[in-house]
């Protein structure tokens, strides 16, 4: 592949990102393959998410209540330490991770951490914040019951998306803390469709094990959908829900900060974890990334990019560790 070639590769994304292959098993799977070769099962499935229409017809709560009021809290600019920290302690998972992170050999001082403000002073509020976000959602992307390689992509791709989006913002002068979050929440609808095998089976009483091609394309197909009914009670603003939403799904260069540095890094991400990108080298993948971000219009040098597309990478495996250390 030359430089021409990636060039036309990324303005064929730009229109739609969701097209990237995400499994190298698919590649070669038809567009149209969620329209036909199901079983009556299959279609029965999708039946059963396309009537679900507000948060409450979902029954599989991802997140604790606690979850959601740190992640609606954290939105803003005027939460409190001891807000943060009466929410942890009213979670006994929130609790027993954070003092083991505390403790970690990353954070470790010179003395144990036993209470959960002395952990918030030790670890940092911004970084904290960060961590329960991902402690929460290690937690529900690896425990699905349901086709578990997948999942492993999707925790990979939003945890990495996440970083990139949020690590570019203060060379923009971008306040959005919370860029991370939303970085997390664009793949929150597929999360989901992997819960829903589970709770289907059970409505129906049924033996259901639908193949994992199949389950993988109806999760891509609807996560905007449930990404959308989930959202809804969580008083995101409706730009950052915009964001979340189309960030895969097409490039706009008129858009919203937030949109552009999303989708750019949904983009890096989802390159990234494929094998065909990944087995180009590094002269073209560097050109490549180099044509996406001055397609943007910001006002921000390559070199910074690419310097912080390093630093997220080294980032995600750095929270690996953290979460491995705390087990």
């Amino acid at each position: 592949m030359d430089s021409k070639k990636i060039e036309v590769f990324i303005d064929n994304l730009k229109k739609n990102v969701s097209k990237i292959d995400i499994k190298s098993e698919l590649e070669k799977v038809p567009e149209n393959h969620i329209q036909h070769k199901q079983s009556k099962d299959d279609l029965a499935f999708i039946k059963y998410i396309e009537s679900l229409d507000s948060f409450s017809t979902i029954p599989t709560p991802l997140f604790s209540e606690t979850a959601i009021k740190i992640i609606q809290l954290s939105n803003g600019s005027d939460y409190s330490i001891s807000e943060i920290s009466n929410l942890i302690k009213s979670d006994p998972f929130l609790v027993l991770n954070i003092l083991k992170l505390a403790n970690s050999v990353t954070y470790r001082g010179a003395y144990p951490i036993v209470d959960i403000n002395q952990a918030i002073s030790r670890i940092g509020m911004e970084e904290l914040i960060m961590m329960i976000m991902t402690l929460y959602f290690k937690n529900s992307f690896l425990n699905t019951p349901f086709s578990s390689e997948y999942a492993q992509f999707l925790w990979k791709h939003s945890t990495l998306t996440a970083l990139i989006s949020s690590q570019l913002a203060p060379y923009l002068n971008y306040k959005n803390n919370n860029l991370y979050t939303l970085g997390l929440l664009h793949k929150i609808g597929a999360l989901t469709t992997l819960y829903l095998v589970d709770s289907f089976k059970k409505r129906e009483q049924i033996d259901y094990t639908p193949k994992s091609r199949f389950i993988v394309l109806v999760a891509e197909n609807y996560n905007k959908k449930l990404t959308e009914i989930i959202l809804k009670p969580w008083e995101f603003p409706v730009e950052q829900v915009e964001s979340i939403l189309n960030c895969e799904n097409s490039f706009f260069e008129n858009s919203s900060l937030d949109y552009k540095l999303l989708n750019f890094a949904t983009i890096v991400s989802k390159l990234i974890f494929n094998d065909s990108w990944s087995g180009l080298n590094e002269e073209l993948k560097i050109y490549g990334y180099q044509y996406l971000w001055n397609s943007l219009n910001i006002t921000l040098e390559f070199e910074t990019v690419y310097m912080m597309i390093q630093e997220s990478f080294k980032s995600y495996f750095l929270i690996q560790k953290l979460i491995n250390e705390i087990k």
